[in-house]
């Protein structure tokens, strides 16, 4: 609720039906903006229907006695709700949305949500959220996967496509095709059609920084599905504006081993790169192809250690 909080925040500093913020002053985690408690309940009460506030201790948004600090500027993430769908019934809309962490870092996808909102003419907002709650994660019903080319087993080890749906970081699909593997590809299967937003992706065999180095690492796809759709993109090194619209990819696995966390630390955080579609895709299959990559330092095998549709 903290997220959604930021963006009415965001939405109404200066609206005057909302008397705006209280003061706005420089802190260690950069610009600030202060609110007052009982101007703060006042907006969630509106925001949220009346329901009662809980208390925030967050890094970028937290109580101090009575004074919510809400940071902005250098340091402080944005979040940004891309949609995806909309049901209307009666007095009830439910928004399917995508919800984007833009930071100086670089950029997270923290998956996909679906919020209700009730009408409200009490509201400022005209409604309330009176929902907000994660929408089901095809993840889990992507259950087979098989590839163009896979490399043959060594050192006790195996390179099978069903590596990128185990759940371990540290083993991966290696294609086995002779070159750079551009043109090879892995492709995902599930029984039932499922609601794709995207995919998170840890390219490379991420087992530890030499395995990383040492092998090629793909960095540009085309994802197809048994719907038509065909997309290509080219996850960037940082991306941490929030001005794009249609498909969005993001490149961090590199850094984040460069910075020193392992590939669990990466998964856990809902670190990985991550490819948005930027809306609703209903599919039985992702085939994801290898359009370029970078070459290993030893070898030119090309690896990719996860996928998870979300």
């Amino acid at each position: 609720m903290v997220s959604f909080l930021s963006g009415y925040l965001y939405a109404a500093d200066g609206m005057p039906t909302v008397s705006g913020r209280d003061s706005g002053t420089l802190s260690e985690s950069g610009y600030e903006l202060t609110w007052s408690r009982g101007k703060t309940e006042n907006f969630l009460k509106s925001a949220l229907g009346g329901r009662e506030n809980t208390e925030f201790q967050e890094k970028f948004l937290y109580y101090e006695g009575n004074t919510l600090h809400f940071a902005r500027g250098d340091g402080a993430p944005v979040y940004d709700m891309r949609f995806c769908a909309s049901e209307i019934q009666d007095r009830q809309v439910t928004v399917t949305g995508e919800l984007i962490e833009w930071a100086n870092s670089g950029t997270n996808t923290e998956g996909v949500y679906r919020i209700t909102l009730e009408y409200d003419p009490e509201s400022l907002f005209f409604y309330h959220v009176s929902s907000a709650e994660p929408a089901d994660n095809p993840a889990g019903y992507f259950t087979y996967a098989e590839a163009s080319s896979v490399l043959e087993p060594q050192f006790g080890y195996s390179y099978d496509a069903s590596n990128v749906l185990d759940g371990d970081p540290g083993t991966a699909w290696v294609e086995g095709a002779d070159g750079l593997g551009i043109g090879e590809s892995v492709t995902l299967y599930s029984d039932t059609p499922q609601k794709v937003h995207g995919i998170r992706i840890l390219e490379g065999y991420m087992k530890n920084q030499d395995i990383y180095d040492k092998n090629s690492v793909p960095y540009r796809f085309r994802l197809e599905f048994s719907g038509g759709t065909v997309i290509e993109t080219n996850p960037q090194e940082v991306l941490s504006s929030p001005d794009t619209a249609g498909v969005l990819a993001s490149r961090k696995n590199k850094m984040a081993l460069e910075d020193g966390l392992t590939a669990d630390e990466i998964k856990q955080q809902n670190m990985e790169d991550f490819i948005s579609i930027g809306g609703e895709v209903e599919t039985t299959y992702i085939k994801i192809t290898i359009l370029d990559v970078e070459p290993g330092t030893k070898y030119e095998d090309t690896a990719i250690s996860e996928i998870i549709p979300y």
